[in-house]
């Protein structure tokens, strides 16, 4: 979509974290819907971001406003349809956490929203693979759960793809930086 171009070395890092995704496809026995539908969505949303360059703050205040009637009409609906002791909603601690909730997730939004002006989108792409990481380490440091071999083995291809594709740019950004100096 941005007339990117892959290098060698990218390739295979992409053919690691593909291979790794395959090997978990097959490991589930089905489509993971939810993971695809996230993925999709979001690098969608990263796509259109790098079309439209517009600041950060700005963009992000934009998307917010539009969305803003939608989550009001949600939480209207919510609290006319359950009980009130059910959705928390009549407890004003609980307001004020869920407004809290919106203001502490706009910084990674931020973040991201200035990263996909300034990378390109397929590195944006592979920097989508630590946040599972991190949901990972986490289920299975914190809370115990059980990692099979057939994951740890999704997990070594993904990241092998991930190492390659991170030691690859550096060589070429240092490359690119020679050639400029000389």
């Amino acid at each position: 979509f941005l007339g990117e171009r892959l290098r060698p070395a990218q390739i295979l890092a992409l053919f690691f974290a593909a291979a790794g995704v395959v090997n978990e496809v097959v490991a589930v026995g089905g489509l993971p819907m939810v993971a695809l539908a996230l993925a999709f969505s979001f690098g969608l949303y990263g796509l259109v971001r790098k079309k439209i360059a517009v600041d950060s703050a700005v963009g992000l205040g934009v998307e917010s406003a539009v969305l803003l009637p939608f989550a009001v009409a949600w939480l209207i609906y919510i609290s006319a349809m359950t009980p009130q002791t059910t959705t928390g909603l009549d407890q004003p601690g609980l307001l004020l956490l869920l407004g809290l909730g919106g203001v502490v997730t706009v910084w990674p939004l931020i973040f991201f929203t200035a990263a996909a002006l300034r990378l390109s989108l397929t590195s944006l792409g592979f920097f989508q693979y630590i946040s599972p990481t991190i949901a990972l380490f986490v289920a299975y440091t914190v809370y115990d759960s059980p990692v099979g071999d057939q994951q740890w083995i999704s997990f070594s291809m993904i990241w092998s793809g991930l190492v390659i594709y991170s030691f690859e740019g550096l060589r070429h950004q240092r490359r690119s930086a020679a050639l400029r100096a000389a």
